[in-house]
């Protein structure tokens, strides 16, 4: 009930239990109301009762006393308060919408990584196996497995030499970059030095 809202209609003084006030409660719902049943609160506002379910016409003490204002909030300030929560819920969902667009694009980002690696061991082990087809030997003198262990070494060791030949252009081309900075460097402190002895 905390999420809903609803009208009540004092109607007066239960003719029968003097102490406790009548009143009609409506859904509020924005359009036609809704009747939520007839209801009777003690004059302490302790104990609520429900009177009846269908409109019919309780019996109500003629005195009383009238209420002139309490509690009451302005129809505009509602129309504002509903816009407000209509607001929210829809920048929730927005917010919702892109979490669960954030989350779908991490999950195929983490399966296309997982189809990557995997792509590559593949190739990996599809490459070992070429060498290893094309070698001969005969099996009962197990001299294939030496000699694919002796071309595997050769390999290896030919990836480790095309590896350190990569990275020494890499460092040839970083010292260039450093040398060519340092001669603009230089001439960029000559031409200071002429222009502070001019």
């Amino acid at each position: 009930m905390d999420d809903k809202r609803w009208d009540i209609y004092p109607l007066g003084f239960d003719l029968m239990s003097p102490n406790r006030v009548v009143a009609a409660a409506y859904a509020y719902t924005g359009e036609k109301p809704i009747y939520l049943g007839t209801w009777s609160i003690d004059s302490k506002g302790e104990q609520t009762r429900l009177v009846t379910f269908t409109e019919k016409n309780i019996p109500i003490s003629m005195n009383g006393f009238k209420i002139i204002k309490d509690g009451t909030i302005v129809p505009d300030i509602l129309k504002l308060e509903e816009q407000q929560v209509k607001n929210y819920e829809k920048a929730e969902e927005k917010r919702k919408k892109a979490e669960d667009k954030a989350e779908v694009k991490k999950m195929t980002d983490e399966h296309k990584a997982n189809l990557k690696e995997l792509r590559e061991q593949y190739n990996k082990y599809k490459k070992e196996y070429k060498y290893q087809d094309r070698i001969n030997g005969s099996t009962s003198l197990n001299d294939s497995v030496e000699k694919y262990q002796d071309e595997k070494i050769i390999r290896d060791l030919k990836e480790e030499e095309k590896q350190d030949n990569q990275k020494i252009k890499e460092l040839e081309k970083e010292g260039r970059d450093i040398e060519k900075e340092l001669k603009n460097l230089e001439k960029e402190y000559q031409k200071i030095q002429s222009e502070t002895s001019n």
